[in-house]
């Protein structure tokens, strides 16, 4: 079976892009380095730039379109990032030696100026992928979009089928707009060279039919599937999280109602279906759901409890300016409304870092965490 590797531009080609490369390995570098000997010596190389807090879907798996705070449950306090702004922090990245930048959601496309800020930060040379549920698609945005020279697009469809998949995401229509969304983009793409991946959460609600997903990208055109499993813990794990930091830190965005699956002879008939069917079919498939033991996704915890460094290489930036370490320890290092990202991520990482390196251990949150 083919395993997905984000690292492959798409699959006719099946070349490396070296930039990225570089990037992965200087990334995979510092983690290990830090496992051993706990540096605190940060080298960015990738930024989750949150562009729109808001989504037109609402699927049951997810809690961002449900939040009327920020996402570790303090009060929105500060004006949104304008689009000056915008390009002023992607000339900053590209200073500090930023070379990925994964423009996020919410719905990525709700962003007025989503399509001007790739073209900018594909000017600079950055690489950039982005998501997309596909409502806001239309001939004119798809031909606009492809035009950017963006790198990469991940699909969000949780279903084969139109009522499976509409109930999942709470819209009526999802699914045929999606569809639509991805005919377009594969139209406009005449020489494929966007990466296309079609992503998938694995929940109660559509562990029976995951595996036809794969029929589906396979008519599309699509040759990536990544399959993830939902995730979802407590208001305890959110409270151990906060108190341990002293303030709002732990992520609100995946205190969702139990969703994981329960069944492993299910879960271990699924993966195998799964890995038959793109054999057959000739699609790479990875994800999680994938990769982690029957045990840990009936838990919905996707890793065990060990020190991480993520945050070592990364960071999260929301639209309204704040920077965290990543997406589970939302601790706010700064605004960019009023510092440099270059001064955040100075003496409030360590800070953070000091707090985080002494109570590793009694953070369950970070067990629930895909990285690391």
């Amino acid at each position: 079976m083919k395993i997905y590797n984000p690292l492959v531009k798409n699959k006719l080609k099946k070349a490396i892009n070296p930039f990225v490369l570089k990037n992965y390995i200087h990334y995979k570098y510092t983690t290990l380095r830090n496992r051993f000997f706990y540096g605190k010596k940060r080298i960015l190389r990738f930024v989750k730039i949150e562009v729109s807090k808001e989504c037109p879907s609402k699927c049951k798996t997810c809690n961002f379109w449900r939040t009327k705070t920020l996402m570790n449950g303090e009060e929105i306090c500060t004006k949104k990032l304008s689009f000056d702004q915008m390009k002023k922090l992607g000339r900053e990245l590209k200073e500090i030696g930023c070379g990925i930048v994964h423009l996020h959601g919410g719905e990525p496309f709700l962003y007025p100026e989503i399509l001007e800020l790739i073209e900018y930060l594909k000017e600079l040379g950055v690489y950039v992928q982005t998501d997309t549920n596909g409502l806001l698609i239309n001939k004119k945005v798809a031909e606009r979009f492809v035009k950017t020279g963006i790198d990469s697009i991940s699909f969000s469809l949780d279903a084969p089928t139109r009522e499976l998949n509409d109930f999942i995401r709470g819209v009526n229509g999802a699914y045929d707009k999606l569809i639509n969304a991805i005919k377009l983009i594969q139209a406009a793409d005449k020489d494929n060279k966007i990466y296309k991946n079609i992503n998938a959460t694995v929940s109660v609600y559509n562990i029976g039919h995951i595996d036809k997903i794969l029929d589906v990208a396979h008519t599309l055109g699509i040759s990536s599937v990544t399959f993830g499993n939902v995730v979802s813990f407590g208001k305890n794990v959110k409270e151990i999280c906060d108190k341990t930091f002293g303030k709002k830190v732990g992520s609100v965005a995946y205190m969702n109602p139990d969703l994981m699956v329960k069944d492993k002879l299910l879960i271990e008939r699924k993966i195998e279906e799964i890995k038959k069917k793109a054999n057959n079919l000739g699609i790479s498939v990875g994800g999680l759901f994938l990769s982690l033991s029957p045990e840990l996704i009936i838990s919905g915890k996707r890793r065990l409890n060990s020190i991480c460094n993520y945050f070592l290489y990364r960071c999260i930036i929301d639209i309204y300016g704040n920077v965290y370490p990543c997406d589970f320890l939302r601790y706010p290092l700064g605004n960019i409304h009023q510092n440099s990202l270059k001064k955040i991520l100075g003496q409030n990482f360590t800070e953070f870092y000091d707090i985080y390196r002494k109570n590793w251990k009694n953070l369950e949150i970070c067990e629930f965490c895909c990285y690391g």
